[in-house]
């Protein structure tokens, strides 16, 4: 079959199209044989130097002519496509080695090593842990022994040290609202610097019975508490300081204890009711003074603070008589007797407001009663008065002559 009698024909994009009739027998004979070893290759292919001396010239051409075509149809992009894929799956495989712990790319976490068991920290279990500060090696603890569940810690370690196990070494990413924050630490983290760390869990043990502690052991683990609630009250960071003064004043009912573990105890409420101030709740600071004073009716603090939410809300009385009791308490404390001071001045206040609206009253009721007087007594009403029985005593006059 000569080539220039084939039934050729472009096609829309200029592509030759041929007729499948026209196509050699190398399209659908089985398996030619390769002229040097008379057996087909392995894998299906063609040696053309070899299979050129087992078709005829028309053959040769169509395989040729076949070959374009589909080089046409695979493009000149296909491999470089096929690196774009690879290089994205590469990219898929990193970004994987890093668990986003919230979602939103302010905390990772990628395992560095594996940990032993499957049992991770719950809230209230003391654990043990190694920080090291891989980006600036400034925050870096070789032995942190801390309680879970209590905020004693920034909350980027205490979020990924929950989903530890025992063992496990791992990396971290931290923004700075997991940090430090907007204040960063004295003068070692600036404000809103992102930390890096590599955190590894060295023991998870049972938490502490608060029931059997004796009354040393329960008052230095809430002072260890009442410390961290400070640290955060000082930074003005009133929600945080009110989650640990909460999580450290309801460990347990006290009602029962000693004297010195309910003057304890008291503090804590005393120190909620502050931060309630700051937030200008002055329910919660009624709430929180309440619960102080039931536990140590003689603080002096609690007094104080009840007092100012009270004038905060117009009770300017019951305020009153607070500051006078915290007084009789603390006689030398200066910030009592200032606000009492205050207090008296803008009770004496409301009171000379009061007179003067009184006077002011009594005034109107006065100055009404002598025109009334001298409605009755002018020149004019008498005339008419005069007038009118005149007129009646000459109307009865000529009645009387009828």
């Amino acid at each position: 079959m000569d080539v220039e009698s084939q039934d050729v024909r472009p096609d829309e994009e200029g592509f030759d199209i041929i007729d499948k009739d026209d196509f050699p027998e190398l399209c659908t004979s089985p398996g030619r044989q390769a002229v040097s070893s008379g057996e087909p290759s392995l894998d299906g292919s063609i040696d053309v130097d070899e299979e050129r001396g087992a078709l005829s010239d028309s053959e040769i051409t169509h395989a040729a002519r076949t070959q374009t075509i589909a080089a046409q149809v695979k493009g000149p992009s296909s491999d470089a496509l096929e690196e774009s894929c690879r290089q994205e799956a590469s990219a898929r495989n990193k970004n994987q080695e890093w668990d986003d712990i919230l979602g939103s790319g302010d905390l990772l976490k990628k395992t560095l090593r594996a940990g032993k068991g499957t049992e991770k920290p719950q809230d209230g279990q003391w654990v043990t842990i190694r920080v090291i500060d891989t980006l600036r090696g400034i925050d870096s603890h070789n032995h942190v022994k801390l309680i879970t569940g209590f905020s004693m810690v920034v909350d980027a370690w205490e979020l990924v040290v929950k989903l530890m196990v025992e063992g496990e070494c791992v990396a971290v990413k931290s923004k700075a609202r997991f940090a430090y924050g907007e204040l960063g630490l004295d003068e070692l983290i600036h404000p809103n610097e992102d930390q890096e760390y590599t955190i590894e869990l060295l023991e998870i043990l049972p938490g502490p019975n608060f029931e059997s502690m004796s009354d040393e052991e329960l008052a230095d683990f809430v002072l260890t508490l009442k410390e961290r609630g400070n640290f955060y009250f000082s930074r003005a960071e009133y929600e945080k300081a009110i989650f640990v003064y909460k999580r450290a004043s309801g460990i347990l009912d006290v009602s029962e204890k000693s004297e010195s573990v309910r003057k304890l105890f008291s503090a804590l409420h005393s120190n909620l009711a502050v931060c309630y101030a700051k937030l200008e709740d002055w329910k919660m600071v009624l709430e929180s003074t309440e619960q102080s004073l039931n536990l140590h009716d003689g603080n002096a603090k609690a007094l104080y603070r009840r007092a100012t939410a009270l004038n905060a809300l117009g009770d300017i009385p019951e305020a009153t008589e607070c500051l006078t009791r915290a007084l009789e308490l603390e006689p030398n404390d200066t910030a009592i007797l200032n606000e009492l001071r205050r207090m008296s001045d803008e009770k004496r206040r409301l009171r000379s407001r009061e007179k003067q609206m009184y006077k002011r009253m009594l005034s109107g009721v006065r100055s009404s009663s002598p025109q009334r007087a001298q409605w009755w007594q002018s020149p004019r009403t008498i005339v008419l008065i005069s007038a009118f029985v005149v007129m009646l005593g000459l109307t009865i006059h000529f009645i009387l002559q009828l």
